[in-house]
């Protein structure tokens, strides 16, 4: 199933995901407010894509749990074992890790 929706990690509000993901991706936009909500301006780096709507916050925060802890262990595409660069640092959703397997965390920016 497609998801709909999108989730924002820090408020309560949710949107449908494309407009969500495409208002966070227009052109001229004003950096760190992109990265924001639209409605509180309450800062927040990453959309949860989400196939129903949540009301709660405890359903909110399990359910933003549960995705990083499934995306934590996907490799970040623009990391790239090092090779790369993201742009997101510690905020990305995704793992950093090296080739042997070392983890890249917390504020070792030698890699980003």
């Amino acid at each position: 199933m497609l998801s709909k929706f999108g989730i924002l990690q820090n408020c309560n509000h949710c949107f449908c995901l494309t407009c969500i993901r495409q208002w966070r991706t227009t052109e001229g936009g004003a950096g760190a407010m992109q990265k924001s909500c639209p409605v509180c301006r309450t800062p927040s780096e990453f959309i949860v894509p989400s196939d129903h709507w949540i009301e709660t916050h405890e359903e909110k925060k399990k359910f933003i749990e549960n995705f990083k802890k499934v995306f934590k262990s996907k490799p970040c595409r623009f990391f790239s074992q090092g090779e790369g660069f993201c742009l997101d640092g510690t905020e990305c959703p995704y793992l950093h890790a090296l080739p042997d397997g070392t983890e890249v965390e917390g504020n070792d920016y030698d890699y980003y």
